[in-house]
């Protein structure tokens, strides 16, 4: 058996705490080190998954229960060996590894750090090296879910407009460029609806831009409302709002445009209690290829068509011309 130290005194509780909850696949093709392992983990505080003994094992397993850590043997039955299965675990699951080893050479160990290794404990282990090396390499794990976190919600504050909650300009034109290349390729309509409210300026003039702002979100609600799940609704500035509609034509544009129109003329918003007023819209409709073939030409294109509803009386839908 492998020596097992016990915890300074007056931490072993603190120990426990610190394992509860986390739970540890075992691959390691010994048996005794294998029922060694068991016994310190349990006695840690950890879950113990089971035991796997090769690298088919160890992904099946890691799949199937999804570990927080797992503690993986360098070397191990079959063709594929630890590094191998460390390295798909970090790629398709994202879960922790810690090496045993033995007397590993140095390109396994190479090859164990590119695998992503959490840590490396030696054979034969003590208790405490045990518990420092799970402690580290979920500490790692902890603060890499915190990092990519944070990415995500730093990359989506960048593509949303913080007003209306629909996506910004920046993002309109990346999804935009995406969907008209996706489309050339694959010989796809793409429509384009520009949505303008009508004396807009009039609601901020009379009412005050708080109320205005609120406008803004009650509009911005009903057209998410409305729109199917893989469109995607924008604010393209002030009171101008963009919906890209991935796959429809002139008629399929035609129905939608003119479905926000009627519900938002027939719509009534209120703000904390308060009613708000009430706002039509003209909207601009271009689809490709018809009416161009570029980001800057669609919204040229339905830029022109909002206009022309404009002139035309507002509170209607127009279409480009070609």
């Amino acid at each position: 058996m492998y020596a097992q130290s016990s915890p300074a005194p007056g931490r072993q509780d603190s120990v426990v705490r610190l394992a509860m909850g986390h739970r540890v696949l075992i691959v390691e093709d010994e048996a005794l080190i294998a029922m060694d392992l068991h016994a310190t983990l349990s006695e840690l505080g950890y879950e113990v998954l089971g035991t796997a003994t090769t690298a088919g094992e160890a992904l099946y397993l890691a799949g199937r229960e999804r570990p927080d850590v797992v503690l993986m043997d360098v070397k191990l039955r079959g063709a594929a060996d630890g590094v191998h299965a460390a390295g798909m675990l970090r790629d398709q699951l994202r879960v922790p590894v810690v090496f045993l080893t033995a007397n590993a050479d140095n390109p396994t160990l190479r090859r164990a750090l590119e695998a992503g290794a959490g840590g490396f404990l030696a054979k034969p282990f003590e208790k405490r090296s045990l518990e420092h090396a799970l402690e580290v390499a979920l500490g790692q794990a902890e603060q890499q879910r915190s990092l990519r976190l944070t990415n995500s919600l730093l990359e989506h504050a960048s593509s949303v407009d913080a007003l209306t909650g629909l996506f910004n300009r920046r993002y309109l034109e990346q999804t935009l460029d995406r969907a008209l290349e996706f489309a050339g390729r694959e010989g796809h309509e793409v429509g384009v609806l520009l949505l303008d409210l009508d004396h807009f300026k009039a609601v901020n003039d009379v009412h005050g831009h708080a109320a205005g702002d609120a406008v803004l979100r009650g509009v911005a609600r009903l057209v998410l409302s409305r729109v199917r799940i893989y469109d995607t609704a924008c604010r393209y500035g002030g009171e101008e709002l963009v919906i890209v509609v991935p796959g429809a034509g002139v008629a399929q544009c035609e129905a939608l445009a003119e479905s926000l129109r009627s519900h938002l003329a027939a719509a009534s918003f209120t703000d904390g209690g308060n009613v708000l007023p009430s706002v039509t819209a003209s909207i601009g409709i271009a689809t490709f290829p018809e009416h161009g073939k570029t980001t800057e030409d669609l919204l040229r294109a339905a830029d022109g068509a909002m206009y022309e509803a404009k002139a035309a009386g507002r509170n209607r839908v127009q279409v480009a011309h070609r």
